[in-house]
């Protein structure tokens, strides 16, 4: 299959989602430059992110690397990226923000990931299926990791000081623990485990959008200068 085919096939989902998430920003939408720029710094998480795997590697194997190592350098390798490069920025200016951005850099990483899948496949039909499940199931679950963090940076940075810390932590590490778990459902092989993850899911959906209501709903910094 001609190669342009295959990074289309891999870039669909992740663009998708990341129109999705987009538009949820009813009230105040964020600049396209800035979107693209988080994308593209997800895709460099994930570059960075494979280099400490294969370090991390080297140390754990089996489960423990696939539920403890991957979900902790992956979670935060994103999210310091959004710390690091939206978090200061004054366009980061309500709650909702942190969701934005934090999907933007999550769809990046995931985007690549799906890329490097995809190129490992030669036939066209298994691209097809391949890209279908990850573009349905993986794409949008690294989107759902990402909203437990980003919803704590927006509510942090308008929260009182003191209380940023851990708002902020509890979110990073809520977001770990749910990969840490999409990891162990997808890494068994009983049938049991396909329905758990099936049902998990839609759980997810619905605790994102409660956060993406909260968080349009949350006062903005020009309610707390």
């Amino acid at each position: 299959m001609d190669i342009w085919l295959i990074l289309l096939i891999a870039f669909a989902p992740g663009l998708f989602w990341l129109w999705y998430f987009y538009k949820r920003d009813e009230y105040e939408p964020e600049p396209l430059h800035l979107m693209a720029l988080l994308f593209f710094l997800g895709i460099a998480a994930a570059l960075i992110a494979g280099v400490l795997e294969l370090g991390a590697g080297q140390a754990v194997t089996g489960m423990i690397f696939f539920i403890i190592a991957v979900p902790v350098i992956e979670e935060s390798v994103k999210f310091l990226m959004v710390l690091l490069f939206a978090y200061r920025n004054r366009e980061f200016d309500e709650p909702m923000d942190g969701i934005v951005y934090a999907t933007a850099t999550a769809l990046g990483f995931a985007t690549l990931e799906n890329a490097q899948y995809l190129l490992d496949f030669t036939s066209p039909s298994s691209i097809l299926v391949t890209g279908a499940v990850r573009g349905i199931l993986t794409v949008p679950a690294h989107a759902l990791f990402g909203i437990c963090w980003g919803y704590a940076l927006g509510i942090a940075k308008f929260s009182p000081k003191e209380k940023r810390v851990p708002i902020i932590t509890g979110g990073l590490v809520l977001g770990i623990a749910v990969h840490a778990l999409f990891n162990f459902l997808m890494e068994q092989s009983y049938p049991g485990f396909a329905v758990l993850l099936l049902v998990i899911l839609p759980l997810v959906w619905w605790g994102t959008e409660k956060k993406i209501r909260a968080a349009l709903l949350a006062p903005d910094s020009s309610r707390n200068p």
